[in-house]
């Protein structure tokens, strides 16, 4: 909802509200956010205070504009029936301009409304020229500080940089709601009075996360003689006292001490040829459901992190004490440690107890922008639709509108997380109850995924992405060609079947009916009972056959699969066979 974004300009920029820069504002946006109607933008004089608690004149802008066409359902008095009335939901976006800071804050539910109003202001309002140097977003990375305290001291044009030294280090261990800390002068080693006091393998070493940092620079300008010293100063979330340094050459050595020691990272809005080329790692970050991923889920998959975090969609968190690793088809949470060598750290088997060591950037902890990583997501796949109306169904199913495949224009969701027998159990269920909608296209984040959800032919998105030649991010061919191959088996197949994928899940196939999803040995194993009976012709199964079969002791096969699931099936695959009410069950075909 929230960025801050800083000027870099090295004098105090001048602004004047008037309605020759409200109406060049208001045009500038609406081509930037390529809004169909006006928007409005409307300006407030505030008074604010700074960090040190002085008063400053502050410059608040809201900007409105109407959201994507929606409609409701509207009961008509006059004759009773049913209309739809459209609208479009007020869209905002709120921006706070501290001329003293330099600073632009910007509120907005969108990551790239927050970009571009940003960039029409400084452009139009402050008539800052940003051709060759775009607004960014600054992260701080502080995951060098975890491994080692000491900098390099680096050469910076215009500059004798003298010393550089760590002389404040605030941490904490594995508990974060405890917090050490460690003061020392310039001219110390922070790593060496940690050492004496606290002996080799003091908790510096061995903090989860940093909480602060401070680094002390002494310095030389080119034709000056005087020698000076500038603070540093690194503290989460992703804040730097260098922002509200008024000195513009002290704010210039700072950002580029900090750009060569690899801790700041400058985030740029992404052409459109770089997002296609993300997009194959977008989608696998997107399939995740978890806020945080260890640097481990980066090395397995072969991804670079450096790209993401440049491109604003992961943001570093400090490190992880211990990693969850999958060993023979079984999770098992490990404690990981230092191995004694620069950039690798070791973990004991979790089953014959030998050491194993991983590069130290597996245990680097990284938090994940959802907000701008959806909206990047959505925004490429939602191109080539034919209408595009964005609907949240679920936190892990989005409808996306209707898309044009062969001579038919279909249904199109985005789906994350099909390898999740939870989730895909609950996503069936939904997608079931919407059969009246028709054979539909999930497009799935992750490869792993069955064919079909409800009466939906299941694609991987990854499977099926257009050359960087093309307009779309989708092959829209292919993925006509395997909605009509799946149709069929989406509306229940030929014949009735049950297919496997694993002992965990499997996907019941009933002619004329959505296919059914199944998730758990129990379930599979009373629906395979149930299968099994009809094909040798007698399709009734006993109530207490059926459960011997699932492995169960339950009394009724609404305790055995759950109240929701059973709700949804009954009367609909399964019932009771004709002129019987309880004792035995069959497939409903």
């Amino acid at each position: 909802m929230y960025e801050a974004f800083e000027l870099d300009a090295d004098t105090v920029v001048a602004f004047v509200w008037d309605d020759s820069v409200k109406h060049a504002l208001e045009t500038q946006i609406q081509e930037r956010l390529e809004l169909t109607g006006r928007c409005t933008v409307t300006h407030l004089q505030v008074t604010g205070k700074d960090q040190a608690g002085k008063e400053q004149q502050q410059h608040l802008v809201i900007v409105r504009h109407g959201g994507p066409l929606s409609s409701v359902a509207e009961f008509r008095e006059a004759d009773g029936s049913r209309g739809d009335r459209y609208y479009r939901p007020l869209s905002e976006a709120t921006l706070l301009f501290s001329p003293d800071e330099g600073v632009l804050e910007v509120f907005s539910a969108s990551p790239s409304v927050r970009q571009q109003v940003a960039t029409c202001f400084a452009e139009t309002g402050l008539k800052i020229d940003l051709s060759d140097r775009p607004l960014t977003l600054k992260q701080y990375n502080f995951k060098r500080f975890l491994t080692s305290l000491n900098l390099s001291t680096p050469t910076i044009a215009g500059f004798d940089v003298d010393r550089v030294a760590v002389v404040e280090v605030d941490v904490r261990p594995d508990n974060p709601k405890h917090r050490a800390g460690l003061k020392v002068s310039i001219s110390d080693d922070i790593e060496d009075v940690a050492e004496a006091l606290f002996g080799k393998d003091h908790l510096f070493k061995r903090a989860a996360s940093l909480a602060r940092i401070v680094i002390a620079v002494r310095y030389t300008q080119y034709g000056t003689k005087k020698s000076k010293t500038l603070n540093i100063t690194l503290s989460e979330p992703n804040r730097c006292n260098l922002r509200s340094n008024r000195d513009p050459v002290q704010r210039e050595l700072g950002y580029a001490l900090l750009t060569a020691w690899g801790v700041l990272h400058q985030v740029k809005p992404l052409t459109l040829v770089q997002e296609h080329v993300l997009l194959p790692a977008l989608l696998q970050l997107f399939d995740q459901t978890k806020k945080e991923v260890p640097g481990q889920f980066f090395l397995t998959r072969g991804l670079d992190p450096e790209a993401l975090l440049d491109g604003g969609f992961i943001e570093p968190r400090g490190r992880y004490v211990s990693l969850l690793l999958d060993e023979d088809g079984t999770t098992h949470e490990v404690n990981v440690r230092s191995a004694g060598k620069p950039g690798v750290i070791a973990y004991d088997h979790p089953k014959d107890g030998s050491t194993v060591e991983l590069p130290a950037s597996a245990a680097d902890k990284y938090a994940i922008r959802r907000d701008w990583l959806d909206e990047i997501v959505l925004k490429r796949l939602k191109a080539p639709l034919v209408s595009a109306e964005l609907i949240k169904l679920d936190e892990n199913l989005t409808y996306l509108g209707k898309i044009k495949l062969g001579a038919e224009a279909a249904p199109c969701y985005l789906a994350r997380d099909l390898r999740s027998p939870t989730t895909l159990q609950r996503l069936d269920i939904l997608m079931r109850a919407r059969s009246d909608k028709g054979v539909g296209l999930v497009l799935s984040a992750g490869r792993d995924h069955p064919l079909c959800l409800g009466p939906n032919v299941i694609a991987a998105v990854a499977d099926h992405l257009a050359t960087s030649d093309q307009e779309s991010s989708l092959d829209i061919n292919r993925l006509a060609s395997v909605f009509t191959q799946g149709k069929q088996l989406a509306r229940g197949g030929m014949v009735v079947a049950l297919v496997k994928k694993d002992n965990y899940s499997a996907t019941l196939y009933i002619p004329g009916k959505p296919s059914l999803a199944l998730v758990g040995v129990k379930a599979i194993g009373f629906f395979q009972a149930l299968v099994d009976a009809y094909h040798k012709g007698s399709p009734a199964v006993p109530t207490k056959q059926l459960m011997s079969a699932a492995g169960s002791l339950s009394p009724s096969p609404r305790q055995l699969l759950g109240n929701e699931f059973w709700s949804s099936v009954e009367g609909v695959y399964v019932g009771f066979p004709p002129g019987v009410k309880r004792g035995s069950y069959q497939l409903l075909v």
